[in-house]
C-alpha cells in the first residue's frame, strides 16, 4: 500500500486517490500505552532465532536470538522512543527501513519477554513469540550447548513464521 494501489485494485477502485504522507513525522510523543507496543510487534515484529556456523562448539553450530520492529527510514523518530520505552537495543538502517533490534541476552530475558508476558501480543505471532521464549530459556540455561537441545530449538526455528498459513 506505500506505492499506492496495485492495478488490479486500482481498476476495481477507480475513485480512490493516493496521498502522499509527509517525509518526517514531527512531534511523537512517547509510548502512553504498553499496548500499543505489543500491537505494533503484531504488525512489524519479529522473534529471530539465528542459527550459524562456528568453531566453538563439538557440532559447529551457534544459536542467537533477536528481537526486531522494522520500520520505514522516515519512521527513525519512532524507533528512537522505543529504545527509550525499552531502554536497551538499537537501530540499524537497511535500504529503505531501518530495524529497531535487541539481541543482548539480559535484554531479551529481563525486558522483552517481561514485557509481552505482562502485555501479550494477540494473533498467530503470539505461536512465534511462544516458541521464541522456549528458545529463550534454554539458552539461558545452556541447554542449546548440547546437541539434543540445538536440534529442539532448530526444529523451532523451522516452523517460526508458518503458523499464519494453518489457518
Amino acid at each position: 500500500m506505500n506505492r499506492g494501489l496495485f492495478n488490479g485494485l486500482a481498476a476495481a477502485f477507480p475513485n480512490i486517490l493516493r496521498v502522499e504522507r509527509p517525509a518526517v513525522v514531527l512531534d511523537l510523543q512517547p509510548i502512553q500505552d504498553p499496548n500499543w507496543f505489543a500491537g505494533i510487534t503484531s504488525a512489524e515484529g519479529y522473534f529471530m532465532i539465528d542459527i550459524y556456523n562456528s568453531k566453538t562448539n563439538s557440532f559447529g553450530k551457534v544459536v542467537r536470538l533477536a528481537f526486531q520492529v522494522t520500520q520505514h527510514e522516515r519512521d527513525e523518530q519512532l524507533l528512537k522512543i522505543i529504545i527509550e520505552y525499552l531502554n536497551c537495543g538499537y537501530v540499524v538502517q537497511n535500504r529503505t527501513w531501518l530495524d529497531y533490534r535487541v539481541i543482548k541476552l539480559n535484554d531479551i530475558l529481563k525486558t522483552i519477554i517481561s514485557f509481552y508476558l505482562k502485555y501479550p501480543i494477540q494473533g498467530v505471532k503470539a505461536l512465534d513469540l511462544a516458541d521464541w521464549c522456549e528458545g529463550a530459556d534454554m539458552i539461558k540455561d545452556k541447554k542449546h550447548l548440547t546437541k539434543k537441545g540445538f536440534d529442539k530449538i532448530k526444529k523451532k526455528n523451522k516452523n517460526r513464521n508458518k503458523h499464519g498459513s494453518k489457518i
